[in-house]
């Protein structure tokens, strides 16, 4: 059995990319760092492959799914060491203060794909995302939903449209919307372009501020918005808009471990965090936190 540092530092790695980002956030040296991920892999005899700018494992890893799961369920006993990633717009909400007992992760992993195989090989403990590419028909995964808001459209102050009263859809056509490739978010792109939206692809393979709403600074792109992304879109504003889409933010966990206390306080947390979004906001607000 490892001791708890060394796969620690080996599934930092793998979580933020790097030996370097690793060592920063666990307070460790680069050596160290390197010391632990060779013994890892030396001891179930496995491999890191470079792929999509993401590492991931060459050989068996039955092994070290099992040790991950006994390190995994230790942790939340204990409520300490437990790792959550979030979508970008939850950084300024739990930065620099994240729930007690969780460190938190990237906030740049676009889609559904790398976070879901975190959590099911246990690299991290929970995953907050948003509709609709929520995993709902995961049998591994549960997913719970703790926040309603409105889909906005979102523009430039100087946006042709944002001179205007009133708008209908059919008003945004002449603009170019942006857009993420297919694979990324599959029901996203699938809900947007049946209202004519999705229009103007971004190849952005990590959440970029300037890949992203800051190509709406061109005062002709429109963009969405939603919830708690609003507040992190600074100089844009909502179009007299209403789309007919709502989303929600959830916890997305493992099944088997669901039923574990560290979730529960986890989810008071974040509904706490989000409080003051709710108040004086009609297009916003927390859902009953399950269980």
């Amino acid at each position: 059995m490892l001791d708890a540092e060394t796969l620690e530092s080996f599934d930092h790695v793998i979580w933020r990319g790097s030996g370097h980002a690793a060592a920063a956030a666990l307070n460790r040296s680069q050596s160290s760092i390197n010391r632990h991920t060779r013994e890892v892999r030396r001891l179930f005899g496995l491999e890191l492959q470079r792929l999509g700018g993401e590492w991931h494992l060459q050989g068996d890893p039955s092994l070290l799914l099992l040790e991950r799961e006994v390190h995994q369920r230790f942790r939340l006993r204990r409520g300490q060491h437990l790792r959550l990633e979030a979508a970008y717009w939850w950084r300024h909400s739990l930065e620099p203060c994240p729930p007690p007992g969780w460190c938190t992760g990237r906030y740049d992993l676009a889609g559904p794909r790398r976070p879901v195989q975190l959590l099911k090989e246990r690299v991290i403990d929970a995953w907050i995302y948003a509709d609709p590419d929520l995993p709902d028909h995961d049998p591994e995964l549960v997913v719970l939903r703790f926040s309603d808001a409105a889909i906005q459209l979102i523009t430039d102050p100087r946006h042709p449209l944002q001179q205007q009263g009133a708008l209908q859809l059919d008003d945004t056509s002449a603009f170019p919307t942006l857009a993420l490739p297919d694979e990324l978010l599959p029901e996203a792109a699938k809900a947007f372009r049946a209202l004519g939206l999705w229009s103007t692809p971004s190849r952005m393979a990590r959440y970029q501020f300037d890949r992203w709403e800051g190509l709406c600074e061109d005062a002709v792109t429109i963009g969405y918005g939603f919830g708690l992304s609003l507040e992190v879109q600074p100089g844009l504003r909502p179009l007299a808009l209403a789309l007919p889409m709502r989303t929600s933010d959830a916890l997305i966990l493992r099944r088997d471990v669901a039923d574990q206390l560290a979730f529960g306080l986890l989810l008071r947390d974040l509904r706490r965090r989000t409080a003051h979004h709710a108040v004086g906001h009609l297009d916003y607000q927390l859902l009953d936190c399950p269980g």
